[in-house]
């Protein structure tokens, strides 16, 4: 009943709708066991959350089970016999685990309560996800919703459903997704000078359709909140008193069907941030036209889709985002070549024209080709009349390969093009590719993939496969969910993980030119500061594309060069960027080496052999190094071919059991030579002469409960702490020098039955012949042994003294 009753009290149960609503009120980190009634919640890790709940000691860390059967909140879960646990945070999903992964559920717990602690703070904020099971159910209601719909549109006057029409000859792709938005203000010089309604006008004339709007005044503390990310640069100050200066017009945006493009598209149609910029680059921008100076440029839009979540929730705290049936995303690769003229001479307009395309980058390098590749590269024109102009113009000079990815992505880079003939091209798709940048021998200038598998040719031609080293620094793992993420989108395969703790060594390999710097202490300084995880990536083009995704190694500056970079995301300054990567596939191959050695990896990029242990991670500390070391020792090598010999020397023993209680003293003294010489020398010339006889013909059981329980407990509190010392002090030289003796002249001196008895065993240690000697058909008298050998390793011993092992 007491067991009961410290159950009750870790996890609470909650069983109503109303209960439910009760904790999700309270405050602190709630880690919930969801389960339904026929299978009960999940007992296995009850000991784990009781152990980490007395360990930490945090009031803010609680424990619940919840019954999805009787619990609205829960519905979806219902019907499901998998282990789930959720983590809530002032009432929000902030974490989820499916499955009873131990380390995995422990370390969430961990992080997420010291997230908390941060929020609660002031200094973090909680992040709501979405449980993928949920997604999915909604996503299989949104399909039979559209089914359903589909039937009835179907259906002719007589009431009947054309076979051809039916739900099951449609396939439905269609899920519930947020819509993406965007906040815009117009700022107090803009809204002072009367060109609201002007400005108001231009947004919708560009097809951007207004979800929120309203004029107020913005409080100090909300514009410190709102540019927060630019608290130390010089201007801060000067950027909070303008905007609050006032009042502002501000507004939610989006664009098309689901606003994937409405950031962008917003942030084109202002201009550069700086009035002067914008108005020698972009005349026709809406900072130029009404921006007076600097930073006093009129309007303001969002960076990012995190940005304009956190502007949304200071400017717009009710606001609830707009959802819409978005197709599911069919993600291909495709490879582009830019032919050497067009590169050439109209590199900077290719590059911006393909950066408005719904695509990314995803790898991109200048390449050289021979005619012999050109012709390799297009055999299958080989018989047509262009073959030869065609191989002469792609060998011609530097051209550019890119491998792009994204939904349709090949379908999508071809429409781009345009046809092929670029007359054609000029007359049918006058604003395509292949039309605006045409080569002065009347060839097309362009290349895209004709199929998936002609994409997947193409790129690994162009792109080997290689591996590159990811990092998640201290100051990103706060994001690591969002990171790991990105890496999955960008088509890396993770064939190896790691968490390390950062040394000055580690520190030296990962930033070899940076050592002599004078910055270079306080980078370890940085890097020491906590966790990091190590990733090894694969892909083709892996370094290159994994730089371009972490962006540039200054987080102000890649916040203006690449706002969606990682470093832009999630990185504070130089120091604390959040995210690593290899310069050079070298580079890539000395730091795997430093923190996972030798690696070998398939061609198509994964581990070959055994792949290291993905799924729990462990913190990796210099200590490591010296227990590998003793595990390759000559002593634990005995020790591990020792095992193997056991089960025969337990059968010679019972034979031979005066040659066996011989060989066991010697063996006994010299496996436990410090500790045990002189204590265990008198026990077992004492007990074993007199005793194993009797012991092993009737008392064996008897013998060995008395003492193993009571003997072996009472010799080691008495004598370990009594005449331990006095005897080692006294007798320990004494047998050191008889140990030595006996074993130099055991093979020669000792009589021939001993000679035997020694053989049968002279690798094997003297745990492993205590446990042939005590061991029975009774695995009580085993089980009570077992906990002997425990006790003895968890004794003290007195200085000098060698540490019993777990041998011992």
């Amino acid at each position: 009943m007491a067991r009961k009753k410290q159950e009750i009290q870790l996890q609470r149960e909650i069983e109503t709708q109303e209960e439910w609503e009760e904790v999700m009120a309270m405050e602190g980190l709630w880690v919930v066991d969801v389960y339904q009634e026929w299978c009960g919640p999940c007992l296995a890790l009850v000991g784990n959350f009781r152990r980490l709940k007395n360990e930490l000691g945090d009031n803010l860390l609680n424990f619940a089970i919840a019954k999805a059967d009787t619990i609205d909140a829960l519905e979806k879960y219902r019907g499901r016999c998998e282990p789930t646990f959720l983590f809530y945070a002032g009432g929000i999903l902030t974490n989820y685990i499916h499955g009873a992964n131990a380390p995995k559920v422990q370390r969430v717990i961990t992080e997420q309560l010291a997230h908390e602690h941060k929020v609660l703070e002031g200094t973090a904020e909680r992040k709501e996800v979405r449980d993928p099971v949920i997604t999915r159910m909604q996503e299989i209601e949104a399909e039979k919703l559209e089914e359903e719909e589909a039937r009835q549109l179907a259906e002719d006057d007589t009431g009947t459903v054309p076979v051809s029409k039916t739900p099951s000859a449609k396939k439905v792709k269609d899920m519930e997704a947020q819509k993406g938005i965007t906040v815009a203000i117009i700022k107090p010089d803009a809204v002072v000078q009367g060109k609201t309604d002007e400005i108001i006008s231009l947004i919708k004339e560009h097809e951007f359709e207004i979800l929120a709007q309203e004029q107020k005044e913005i409080t100090p503390e909300e514009a410190e909140e709102f540019y927060a990310d630019f608290d130390s640069e010089s201007y801060f100050d000067d950027l909070v008193k303008f905007i609050t200066s006032g009042p502002s017009y501000c507004l939610v945006l989006t664009k098309g069907k689901g606003g994937e493009t409405v950031i962008k598209d917003w942030l084109d149609l202002l201009g550069p941030a700086e009035v002067e910029v914008a108005r020698e680059e972009d005349p026709n921008c809406l900072r130029s036209r009404y921006g007076e100076k600097g930073y006093l440029n009129a309007l303001h839009g969002s960076l990012t889709a995190q940005a304009a979540e956190k502007e949304l929730r200071i400017l717009f705290p009710n606001f609830v985002v707009p959802t819409y049936l978005r197709k599911k995303l069919n993600i291909q690769r495709t490879l582009a070549l830019v032919r050497p003229e067009a590169y050439a001479n109209k590199k900077e307009d290719i590059m911006q024209a393909i950066s408005k395309l719904p695509l990314k980058v995803a790898m991109m390098k200048e390449v050289q080709l021979t005619k012999e590749q050109a012709s390799e590269l297009y055999k299958e024109h080989e018989q047509f009349g262009f073959f030869d102009l065609l191989v002469e113009t792609m060998s011609s000079g530097t051209l550019l390969a890119i491998g792009l990815i994204g939904d349709e992505a090949i379908s999508v880079w071809r429409d781009a093009l345009g046809p092929e003939n670029v007359d054609d091209a000029m007359e049918k798709a006058p604003k395509s590719l292949r039309a605006r940048f045409p080569g002065s021998n009347g060839m097309n200038q362009f290349h895209g993939s004709a199929s998936v598998e002609a994409a997947e040719k193409e790129i690994a031609e162009f792109f080997p496969i290689e591996q590159t080293v990811a990092m998640i620094k201290p100051s990103g793992m706060e994001h690591k969910d969002e990171i790991l993420q990105r890496i999955e989108e960008a088509g890396f395969k993770i064939v190896a993980q790691q968490e390390v703790n950062i040394t000055q060594t580690k520190a030296e390999i990962m930033y070899p030119h940076k050592i002599h710097t004078e910055y270079f202490d306080d980078l370890v300084n940085s890097l020491a500061s906590g966790v990091s995880l190590y990733l090894v990536l694969s892909r083709e083009d892996a370094v290159d594309g994994w730089r371009r995704e972490i962006g540039n190694v200054d987080p102000v500056q890649a916040k203006e060069e690449n706002p969606t970079s990682l470093r832009a995301l999630y990185g504070t300054d130089i120091l604390n960027n959040a995210v690593h990567g290899s310069s050079t596939v070298e580079h890539a191959k000395e730091e795997i080496k430093a923190v996972f050695g030798d690696l070998n990896f398939n061609p198509d990029g994964t581990l070959r052999g055994e792949e290291p242990q993905l799924d729990e991670t462990a913190v990796v500390h210099e200590k490591e190094r010296s227990d590998e070391s003793k595990a390759d020792s000559p002593r634990s090598k005995k020790n591990e071919e020792s095992e193997g010999q056991s089960e025969k020397e337990h059968k010679e023993h019972e034979e031979e059991k005066t040659e066996g209680h011989e060989k066991h003293e010697g063996e006994h003294k010299g496996e436990h030579e410090g500790e045990h010489k002189g204590e265990h020398k008198e026990e077992h010339e004492g007990e074993h002469k007199g005793e194993h006889k009797g012991e092993h013909e009737g008392e064996h059981k008897g013998e060995h409960e008395g003492e193993h329980k009571g003997e072996h407990k009472e010799e080691h509190e008495g004598e370990h702490k009594g005449e331990h010392k006095e005897e080692h002090e006294g007798e320990h030289k004494k047998h050191e020098g008889e140990h030595k003796e006996e074993h130099e002249g055991e093979h020669k001196e000792k009589p021939k039955e001993h000679k035997e008895g020694h053989e049968e065993g002279d690798d094997t240690t003297a745990e492993e012949k205590r446990e042939s000697k005590v061991n029975s058909p009774s695995t009580e008298v085993a089980a009570e042994h077992t906990e002997t050998k425990s006790k003895v390793v968890e004794e003290p011993t007195e200085e000098g003294a060698e540490a019993p092992t777990e041998e011992s």
